[in-house]
């Protein structure tokens, strides 16, 4: 009886009591506070899945994503729609002079200065590397050059310090409208052959001096 008696009135540890202590916050508190911040953490982590890490601008894949909707609404109003690819000039020679780090820097400032030129329909992603690619739905060509040559000066125009160096850049352009869609093409058919387009446009760019916006195989020259 007496052993009886000591075991009912037995404190526990207090090591095993904050064990049973943490078991039921786990139980209790735990699912609480999960049911509470999953929704926020399940934004949070689909905003970074769409977004380059280093220019915080859109990654290729949510690019075209909301390129095709975008796309989408244009062909229903039968409205242009143009693309701008743009590519940062001797990148490489930035890293090489500069270090890496520093050409982190450049594409973070670069990547700022085109966001700074967009209009809230307009879309941006970081393409790879050093090169963006831009869709500015409702923007006929006219438009959409114009928008290039003046991201080119503002990218020309800009002073970026990095770690103790004043680096300027220059970035070259390439600009195409899309044409009408015909019966047998989907909308992903026809931004890729546009980006392909605005791709070559580019190349051309960059093969006749750099530092200058392209939109047809036979640029006209400039200074």
């Amino acid at each position: 009886m007496a052993g009886a008696a000591r075991g009912q009135g037995r404190i526990p540890a207090p090591r095993r009591l904050h064990g049973r202590l943490f078991r039921s916050f786990q139980h209790h508190g735990g699912r609480i506070g999960q049911k509470r911040f999953r929704p926020q953490l399940s934004q949070k982590y689909k905003e970074l899945s769409c977004k380059d890490p280093l220019t915080g601008l859109l990654n290729r894949r949510a690019f075209l994503s909301l390129a095709i909707d975008a796309l989408g609404h244009t062909v229903e109003k039968n409205t242009p729609v143009s693309v701008i690819m743009a590519d940062v000039d001797h990148f490489k020679k930035i890293n090489d002079t500069y270090g890496h780090a520093c050409g982190d820097t450049v594409l973070q400032a670069v990547a700022a200065k085109i966001t700074s030129f967009l209009r809230s329909m307009d879309i941006c992603c970081r393409y790879g590397g050093e090169e963006f690619l831009l869709l500015l739905p409702g923007s006929a060509l006219q438009n959409g050059v114009m928008v290039a040559e003046r991201l080119r000066q503002a990218v020309e125009q800009m002073s970026i310090v990095a770690d103790n160096a004043t680096i300027t850049v220059t970035a070259s352009f390439g600009v195409r409208e899309l044409p009408p869609r015909n019966d047998s093409q989907c909308l992903m058919e026809l931004l890729q052959a546009g980006i392909r387009d605005a791709d070559q446009h580019l190349y051309r760019a960059k093969e006749t001096g750099r530092n200058r916006v392209v939109w047809s195989l036979q640029p006209p020259d400039r200074p």
